[in-house]
C-alpha cells in the first residue's frame, strides 16, 4: 500500500473519531437567562454576577427547564456527566432529591441524592450519565437519550407543598466522555512519522 494511501487512512480515523465526540452543552449565564425557563414557578431573571434564579409561587414541585436548543440526540453522551452549581436564596433547604430529570416526550428519567444546601451556599452537583445512575420511567435508558426534549432541574428546596423559596442556577453542563489522549497522540505519530520516511524518500 502506498505510503499517502495510509496518510489518508490514519487521517479519516482521526477525523472520525472526533465526530464521536459530542460538543458539550453549557449553560454559565454570564449576561442572561440563555432562554432557560421554569415550571411551576416565576419565570427565571438573570441576576449578577451571572446565573438565573425563580421563586415558587405556586406551591408545588419546581423546576428549572432547558432550552430548547438543548434537544435532540444524546446518545454521544453517555458515560459522560452532567454538573451544575445550585443555591437556596432565602431559606435553607430541607430536602433535594429527583435532582435530575431527563425527558423524551412523555417518559423521562432521573437522578437524585440527599443533600441540603444551606441559604446562600452554592453547592456543585455531578453524575454520570449511565444507566446505572439513573431511573427510567416509561422507556429505557438508551431510547430516551436517543430524543430528549428537556433537562429538567429541581429548583424546589423547600419541599413541594409551600410557597416562598427562591433558588439560584448556574454552570449547567452536559459533557461528552473525553477521548483518550493516548488515541490521538497514536495517530499523530503515525502522522508526522509517515510524512517524515516521506520527505526522506523524496
Amino acid at each position: 500500500m502506498k505510503r499517502w494511501s495510509i496518510l489518508v487512512m490514519v487521517s479519516v480515523f482521526l477525523l472520525g473519531l472526533g465526530g464521536m465526540a459530542q460538543a458539550t452543552l453549557v449553560s454559565t449565564f454570564d449576561s442572561d437567562t440563555e432562554n432557560w425557563t421554569t415550571e411551576g414557578a416565576t419565570s427565571p431573571s438573570w441576576t449578577s454576577p451571572g446565573f438565573i434564579q425563580a421563586y415558587d409561587n405556586a406551591g408545588s414541585w419546581w423546576r428549572f427547564v432547558s432550552p430548547n436548543g438543548w434537544d435532540g440526540n444524546w446518545s454521544g453522551y453517555i458515560g459522560g456527566s452532567i454538573s451544575y452549581d445550585i443555591v437556596p436564596i432565602n431559606n435553607n433547604a430541607n430536602q433535594h432529591e429527583h435532582n435530575i430529570e431527563i425527558w423524551s416526550g412523555s417518559n423521562y428519567m432521573y437522578w437524585g441524592v440527599a443533600n441540603e444546601p444551606a441559604k446562600g451556599v452554592w453547592t456543585t452537583f455531578t453524575v454520570a450519565l449511565t444507566d446505572a445512575n439513573f431511573t427510567e420511567v416509561g422507556d429505557t435508558f438508551s431510547n430516551i437519550l436517543q430524543n430528549v426534549t428537556a433537562l429538567k432541574i429541581l429548583g424546589d428546596l423547600r419541599g413541594g407543598t409551600g410557597t416562598g423559596d427562591t433558588t439560584g442556577l448556574d454552570n449547567v453542563r452536559v459533557n461528552a466522555i473525553p477521548l483518550p489522549g493516548a488515541v490521538w497522540l497514536l495517530g499523530s505519530g503515525l502522522l508526522r512519522l509517515l510524512g517524515l520516511r516521506r520527505i526522506r524518500r523524496n
